[in-house]
């Protein structure tokens, strides 16, 4: 893998050259490359293994309060000036955004270190060896694994015509896996900026023992049961808050379990979550789509609404009490809103064995599929377990359990929750999480398998 196109002054000096170019009263430039690899495998096989390169630019054309939006998916001297004119005739024909107050200026921004050269050449042959690794330790005990392994390398630069000009490059590697023993699986994944920060032997440890643990699953009835949540049943969770509930759009109108409740308890005092890409296990971009620093915000203060994030336009709404956290999403998601990409539940003082240990009679849940939501203004989502559930009995795991389908309040079961690990995982979609310990989770449908 190369990465010559990843490279500051080629982002940079193509985006000096559109801004050059333009002749609406604003402008502003989006440019992202990248290579992605990947290694899927299924039944034992590696049946896939694929890479691609790809770039895009994203030129949003003011002119007055009338804002046009092209993208093209080249990054040659024709397709850039061919998207800067058609973003600049879509303004001229798109009706004024009267609460639109300009292109951010320029802000100070806090380099992050998430580029790790190894991880930008990985080779086929060492996502291989990973595979290799999982199989022959899957074929111990008769199972079959499924996954993928996968590294990414990318940069990015936004420039605009009042001086915002930002850039950041990153790596970033993923081994996921489902083993499936018989009637049993086991799911799970680790994640991180470079290959060499995955916990490849976890991996494999938790995914081909719960597999083989989770044979002969027995029926369950739907209810209320104490659960603990491991790390990606957690993310999934909150995954689900922050696309509906911790960005300013959803906030202004209405629409959030967080409308109205800033300063007021809306769960239980464990639970603290934040977005902050400068933590050291999320090394997230340093800055948004509009080249706006990131900002740590803190959502959830020991139970208590404490705020939402912002882009620019959701800020100038709010008449100049609120300023742009950091958060906007590229030009083409902008109806969307503000959003949070690195979110962080705080953890606490036990491990997961304790928490299980904690609980009398309940279940262990390793994640969750297929969640979506009922209900947002009260956080009611919907979804099932997977890969993993088990009977806990006077604290310790009894045996498999068939899956459940649950519908609950999110924020109503984090005011439930008694207990969180120490240790903390990045998980598929982003958050950092703990393992936690909620009392009283509804369980709205059974499963036969």
């Amino acid at each position: 893998m190369t990465t010559d196109h990843l490279n500051k002054d080629y982002l940079l000096g193509l985006a000096e050259s559109i801004l050059a170019l333009s002749e609406a009263d604003q402008t502003e430039v989006v440019l992202m490359t990248g290579e992605d690899y990947l290694t899927r495998f299924s039944k034992n096989h590696i049946h896939q293994n694929v890479g691609s390169r790809h770039a895009s630019v994203t030129i949003r054309a003011v002119t007055g309060k009338q804002i046009g939006v092209a993208q093209a998916e080249s990054l040659d001297e024709a397709s850039l000036r061919d998207t800067l004119a058609k973003a600049q005739e879509i303004a001229g024909l798109c009706p004024p955004v009267e609460d639109f107050k300009g292109l951010p200026k320029p802000g100070r921004i806090r380099p992050i270190e998430a580029f790790d050269e190894a991880t930008a050449r990985t080779s086929p042959e060492e996502r291989a060896r990973i595979v290799v690794e999982l199989v022959t330790a899957a074929k111990r005990r008769r199972g079959e694994a499924a996954g993928l392994v996968q590294t990414q390398a990318g940069a990015m630069a936004v420039a605009n015509s009042r001086g915002v000009r930002a850039y950041h490059r990153m790596t970033g590697a993923q081994f996921q896996s489902v083993v499936t023993c018989g009637d049993g699986s086991g799911y799970a994944e680790s994640q991180g900026t470079a290959l060499g920060d995955l916990d490849v032997r976890g991996v494999i440890r938790d995914g081909v023992g719960k597999a083989a643990r989770s044979r002969k699953p027995q029926p369950i009835e739907a209810g209320d049961y104490d659960v603990v949540l491991e790390p990606a049943a957690v993310g999934s969770l909150v995954d689900m808050l922050g696309y509906s509930g911790f960005g300013a759009k959803a906030f202004q109108e209405g629409r959030s379990f967080m409308s109205g409740k800033i300063g007021q308890k809306v769960t239980g005092d464990a639970i603290t979550i934040v977005d902050n890409a400068h933590d050291a296990r999320q090394k997230g971009l340093p800055f948004d789509f509009e080249g706006v620093p990131r900002k740590r915000v803190k959502l959830i203060d020991r139970g208590v609404a404490a705020g939402v994030v912002y882009d620019s336009y959701l800020a100038g709404r709010e008449a100049g009490r609120r300023a742009s956290t950091g958060h906007a999403l590229p030009p083409k998601y902008a109806s969307y809103g503000a959003m949070p990409m690195n979110l962080l539940v705080s953890g606490g003082d036990q491990s997961l064995r304790s928490l299980i240990a904690g609980t009398e009679r309940g279940l262990l849940v390793t994640r969750f599929h297929y969640v979506n939501f009922v209900e947002p203004v009260r956080a009611v989502l919907t979804g099932m377990t997977r890969d993993g559930t088990f009977w806990i009995e006077n604290g310790k795991i009894a045996h498999p359990v068939r899956n459940l389908r649950f519908t609950e309040s999110v924020i109503a079961a984090f005011e439930r929750c008694d207990g969180l690990s120490r240790m903390r995982r990045r998980v598929e979609g982003g958050a950092v999480c703990p393992a936690m310990r909620i009392r009283g989770f509804r369980f709205s449908g059974k499963t036969e398998f």
